[in-house]
């Protein structure tokens, strides 16, 4: 008796959570950015500036011309904001709008450059 009564309030419970939930949209689709990739990486050991990470490579140039590259993009909605997500730059959030004044919050950028901020750059 007393399960089923656990049961019943739970049932309840969840139907009042699910009818008052907010409406989302997830999409996914595939956008050409502007791409300025690592040159390739110095065969060359790393011995002489900094041996902590010795058994890699380091990428010491980078592309001076853009190419198009595609990128996956899945785009996250509800009834106030839409989030853009990159899973290939390692599910980095793209950007971000704001619906009700339609600015955005976090800049969406159009261009992708891989820069040297880690020790491999």
């Amino acid at each position: 008796m007393k399960i089923l009564r656990i049961t019943l309030y739970f049932c309840i419970y969840f139907s009042f959570y699910v009818s008052f939930s907010q409406n989302s949209i997830i999409s996914e689709y595939s956008e050409e950015l502007d791409t300025y990739n690592f040159s390739d990486p110095n065969p060359i050991p790393i011995l002489t500036k900094n041996t902590k990470i010795y058994p890699y490579f380091t990428f010491d140039g980078y592309q001076i011309n853009s190419i198009k590259e595609k990128f996956k993009i899945i785009e996250l909605e509800n009834d106030y904001v839409k989030v853009f997500v990159t899973p290939q730059l390692g599910g980095k959030v793209w950007g971000a709008i704001e619906k009700s004044t339609g600015k955005e919050f976090i800049y969406r950028n159009e261009v992708v450059k891989f820069r040297n901020i880690s020790m491999r750059g």
